[in-house]
């Protein structure tokens, strides 16, 4: 389930399904779904860079070899789940241009922490083997 909150420059696209696989908070409680996407079109309203789209297939990859030394360079991105506080990582992945993309969920925290939000980002793998003499 997605949400879409745009404005001239960036579109802030609110992710439920990890909200909706668990306790459905957001679906069940609209006043703070609501709350949620005024908070996202507020931000936004202040964000005014470009940012290029992202297409990424899983067979993607960039592989050379430079005299008997191969490389494979394949990439990863890796966010925490909001649902659990688990960590997620996807090996495809696609994001239309000019589009932040936030993942969306609730579960219980201890003490008096009221909210949190969690590291993502995107890393490679890069695997090879071999010397030139």
């Amino acid at each position: 389930m997605l949400s879409a909150v745009s404005v001239s420059a960036l579109t802030i696209e609110l992710d439920y399904t990890h909200d909706a696989a668990a306790t459905n908070f957001f679906g069940t409680y609209t006043t703070a779904k609501g709350a949620l996407e005024k908070a996202a079109s507020d931000i936004s309203d202040v964000l005014n860079s470009s940012l290029g789209a992202i297409t990424s297939t899983q067979s993607e990859g960039v592989t050379g070899t430079v005299n008997s030394t191969n490389v494979t360079f394949d990439w990863k991105f890796s966010y925490t789940n909001p649902s659990t506080g688990g960590a997620e990582e996807l090996t495809t992945f696609t994001s239309a241009a000019d589009t932040i993309k936030i993942f969306v969920g609730a579960r219980n925290l201890a003490g008096t922490t009221l909210g949190q939000g969690g590291p993502g980002g995107a890393g490679f793998t890069l695997s090879g083997g071999g010397q030139s003499k």
